[in-house]
């Protein structure tokens, strides 16, 4: 497992290559806070994209080239995110429904890889 120094280094390191290359990828993508706590919930970055609001998951695989990071996001995975997201558009008021992304960090010796997944 990821430590949580390790975890919030690699959240920011998303976080530049979201900006880096968000002119191309996702523009109007302003990241609003990394690692917010919502009780038991935790949202590595909390985003808006114009109106919409987008919950990112940042995974991390360290070498295993057998599974994808983002296939870690599995059901109980999403459910949580989900319910983070609808407390969190709750207690504001919002009355939209949230996207929820994913920016999966691969790890190899010599080299690290990320992508960003768009959710709908």
């Amino acid at each position: 497992a990821v430590g949580y120094q390790k975890r919030s280094t690699l959240t920011r390191a998303a976080q530049r290559f979201m900006k880096e290359e968000g002119i191309a990828m996702l523009p109007r993508l302003d990241i609003v806070a990394q690692n917010y706590r919502m009780g038991r919930y935790k949202i590595d970055l909390l985003c808006k994209e114009n109106a919409q609001w987008v919950f990112v998951e940042v995974k991390t695989r360290n070498g295993d080239l057998s599974a994808s990071p983002e296939s870690a996001v599995g059901y109980q995975k999403r459910s949580k995110l989900t319910r983070a997201a609808q407390r969190f558009m709750k207690e504001e008021g919002i009355a939209m429904l949230p996207r929820l992304d994913i920016v999966a960090v691969s790890m190899h010796v010599g080299a690290s890889q990320m992508m960003y997944h768009r959710g709908k």
